[in-house]
């Protein structure tokens, strides 16, 4: 992301600063309860029953993710919240997020609320953040590698430039004749 691409996805943020890192987001606690505002993917809610997120922190805190949907709008209804591993590494944490509050069958998710660090956070503490994968099943959560998936969306983009490219070229006839016409010419 740009820092203009970063600072509208992030468009509503509190209490921390935001940085982009190589391939990852650095979010920095300027105090307690920091937190920011992301526009939800348009997805079915049942679908999303997982969340796969790579990161890396030295702060022993807890991440939160709030949500308000279609079919129910309190977002303090909608929270699930877990524990980071405080080592430094990048790691991988697969959260169940379910059940969501009585979903309905075909809604979908309006605006997710992600709080990186919670609970009596100090500034200064941070946390880098790959990414947040959502999934319909803990399977498909666990075994999701985030470097297969960017190849492919690599390929696609690759191949999509290619059929455009293709498209704008012009197809002219090919210019082979035959005996008959060769001869034809040569006695003009």
């Amino acid at each position: 992301l740009s820092n203009d691409a970063l600072h509208s996805t992030f468009a509503n943020t509190w209490n921390m600063t935001i940085e982009l890192g190589d391939g990852y987001t650095t979010f920095k606690a300027a105090g307690d309860d920091p937190y920011t505002w992301l526009q939800a993917p348009t997805c079915n809610v049942l679908d999303a029953t997982y969340v796969a997120i790579r990161y890396r922190t030295t702060a022993k805190r807890s991440g939160e993710l709030f949500c308000t949907r279609s079919d129910n709008d309190n977002i303090v209804a909608n929270n699930h919240q877990w524990k980071w591993n405080a080592s430094g590494e990048w790691e991988t944490i697969v959260v169940s997020i379910t059940p969501w509050q009585n979903a309905k069958e075909g809604a979908t998710f309006n605006i997710f609320r992600i709080d990186p660090l919670q609970a009596n956070v100090r500034a200064g503490e941070s946390i880098d953040i790959q990414y947040y994968a959502f999934f319909s099943n803990e399977a498909d959560a666990k075994g999701f590698n985030f470097d297969e998936y960017k190849a492919k969306l690599a390929y696609e983009e690759e191949q999509k430039r290619k059929e455009e490219e293709a498209a704008r070229e012009v197809n002219w006839p090919d210019p082979t004749f035959t005996e008959q016409e060769t001869a034809a010419d040569d006695t003009n």
